[in-house]
């Protein structure tokens, strides 16, 4: 007997399927089948954040101009993973230090935007796992980021909302170096803006979390 011939066309199945439309050769007759394919959903988000990272990391390591067909051949990759799995912390957090590290090279005005994106990013994935340090400690690095961009309206409000952040990231785990000294870069920042008993206070704050990074850290060379 002849081999039937496989047609595979996309008919009137969910997101989750995929349709087979057989004709066999020696007769006119037509049979459809449905595949369900919800565990390749897995292998698909999997294979979207590894090929996102790949782009980022690509994006890296070109000029700032150059690099963004790769940052946003990136983030369509996150976003096709996010469509598929809207509650997947991975696929924000990694589309959000993409955001973080684009802003990072950008130019003023161009930076605003898009730690305003990574913050948004970042909130995502915080409401998703409220229990995670890494997303708490660039969201704050982020509003530092935006607080100290000349487009920002409330550059005040950022410094404190980034405040809140790592004290909210300190509360998961007390022995960050990094965290702690984040913060103090933060409020000694936030205090070169202020004047009077505002900024001295702020200044305190700034050497109690200096001191607790170098409690955590002697070695490090940010410590001091």
């Amino acid at each position: 007997p002849r081999r039937r011939r496989m047609d595979r066309t996309r008919m009137n199945c969910t997101g989750d399927q995929l349709c087979l439309h057989v004709k066999p050769l020696h007769r006119h007759q037509t049979i459809f089948g449905v595949i369900e394919l919800k565990p390749l959903n897995w292998l698909f988000l999997r294979w979207s954040l590894m090929r996102g990272v790949s782009l980022l990391k690509r994006a890296a390591k070109v000029d700032p101009k150059k690099a963004l067909g790769f940052y946003e051949a990136a983030y369509e990759r996150f976003d096709a993973a996010t469509n598929y799995q809207p509650g997947s912390y991975q696929a924000h957090l990694k589309w959000a230090h993409g955001l973080y590290n684009q802003a990072r090279r950008q130019e003023a005005k161009e930076q605003w935007r898009t730690f305003t994106r990574a913050c948004e990013k970042y909130e995502r994935a915080n409401e998703i796992e409220p229990d995670k340090l890494e997303a708490l400690k660039f969201w704050g690095l982020a509003l530092r980021g935006l607080a100290r961009n000349k487009r920002e309206k409330n550059p005040d409000l950022c410094f404190q909302k980034a405040c809140e952040k790592f004290e909210l990231a300190a509360a998961i785990t007390l022995e960050e170096h990094d965290l702690h000294y984040h913060w103090a870069l933060t409020l000694y920042q936030q205090a070169g803006k202020k004047q009077g008993k505002v900024t001295q206070n702020l200044l305190n704050e700034a050497c109690e979390q200096f001191s607790e990074a170098a409690r955590i850290n002697k070695k490090h060379p940010n410590t001091y």
